[in-house]
């Protein structure tokens, strides 16, 4: 189990620098990928605005996808599922309604993903903690292929 924490920890940290370069990059660029829509400096203006407001979640959404994967490979698929669905079905759609309905406007619409990825993923991590802490892997038994005994993790 000690080996399973420092993976994951290191998978965490890694995903952290990944996130922080990415949105280092990518937040200064927004005005020049928005070239990519056209020559109206209005739309370019606009799309250089959302493109800020979706990027701004890329951390909590690398978290979130991160950690239904380490729940995969624990063989935990119900909770990968579902922090998926969370995301998906259970918070962004809702939201989006919400924002739109609120603000009036397609804002709403974008300002609804970086949201629902930081609820999600501040749902994820503890989770995840929980999980690796005291949860259902604790009493789980593995094979030890090198010995094809059963031991406790």
């Amino acid at each position: 189990m000690a080996r399973v924490r420092e993976a994951v920890g290191k998978v965490i940290i890694a995903v952290l620098v990944v996130s922080i370069v990415e949105l280092a990059l990518i937040l200064p660029l927004a005005d020049y990928i928005a070239m990519v829509f056209g020559g109206d400096p209005a739309a370019q203006k606009d799309a250089a605005f959302q493109i800020r407001i979706m990027i701004s979640g890329i951390a909590a959404f690398t978290f979130q996808g991160t950690i239904s994967f380490i729940y995969q490979s624990l063989r935990l698929t119900l909770f990968a599922v579902f922090f998926t669905v969370l995301r998906t079905g259970l918070l962004m759609v809702p939201l989006m309604i919400l924002f739109a309905n609120v603000l009036k406007s397609p804002l709403g619409l974008w300002v609804a993903y970086p949201i629902a990825d930081v609820m999600t993923a501040l749902i994820c991590i503890p989770s995840l903690v929980l999980t690796l802490c005291c949860g259902p892997l604790r009493k789980r038994k593995t094979i030890n292929a090198a010995t094809d005994t059963d031991t406790d993790t």
